[in-house]
C-alpha cells in the first residue's frame, strides 16, 4: 500500500495522452461512420435512386454490412436522408426464431428529395484510406512533443 502512496502521476502528462488517445478513437469511429453512409449514399446516386420507382435493395447496391443496416433502423440519422419505399417509410418486418426483426432483405431505399443537400455532403465525406493513419501518426507526435516540452514549462 505505500508503494500506491508514494507514486507520484504527472498529471499534466497524463492528461496530455489521454486527449491524444481519445482523439484517435474519436477520428477512428468518425472515419468509419462517414466511410459507411458515404458509400451507401455515392452507391444510392449512382444507380439514380432518388425516388420510390428507382429504389434499391441493399443487395442491389452491394451494401449490406452489420454496421450499415445499423445505421439503417427506424428514426436514425441517416434515415433522415435515406427513405424506404413504401408508403409509410417504415422498415418492413419478419419474424426470425420467433422476434419480429426488420427485413433488410426486401426493404428498398431511396434518396428522398428534402434530403438531396444532406446526401451530397456525405457521398462527398468519403476519405481516402490514408487520411486515418496519417492524422493518427500526426496526434501522436503533438502529443510527444508536447510531453518532451512540458517539463520545460512547469519549471520555469
Amino acid at each position: 500500500m505505500g508503494y500506491f502512496l508514494s507514486a507520484s502521476i504527472d498529471l499534466p502528462i497524463v492528461l496530455v495522452w489521454s486527449v491524444c488517445l481519445g482523439f484517435n478513437i474519436a477520428m477512428v469511429i468518425s472515419f468509419v461512420l462517414r466511410n459507411t453512409s458515404g458509400v451507401f449514399v455515392s452507391r444510392l446516386f449512382d444507380a439514380d435512386a432518388l425516388t420510390p420507382e428507382n429504389a434499391k435493395t441493399l443487395g442491389e447496391l452491394g451494401c449490406n454490412g452489420w454496421l450499415l443496416r445499423r445505421f439503417l433502423k427506424n428514426e436514425s440519422t441517416l434515415r433522415k436522408i435515406v427513405f424506404v419505399a413504401n408508403n409509410d417509410n417504415v422498415l418492413p418486418t419478419v419474424e426470425k426464431n420467433g422476434k419480429v426483426v426488420s427485413d433488410f432483405e426486401t426493404a428498398r431505399f431511396y434518396i428522398c428529395d428534402d434530403g438531396l443537400e444532406k446526401a451530397n455532403l456525405l457521398k462527398k465525406g468519403k476519405l481516402g484510406w490514408w487520411i486515418l493513419p496519417l492524422f493518427s501518426i500526426s496526434f501522436v507526435i503533438l502529443a510527444a512533443i508536447i510531453d518532451w516540452l512540458m517539463p520545460i514549462f512547469t519549471n520555469l
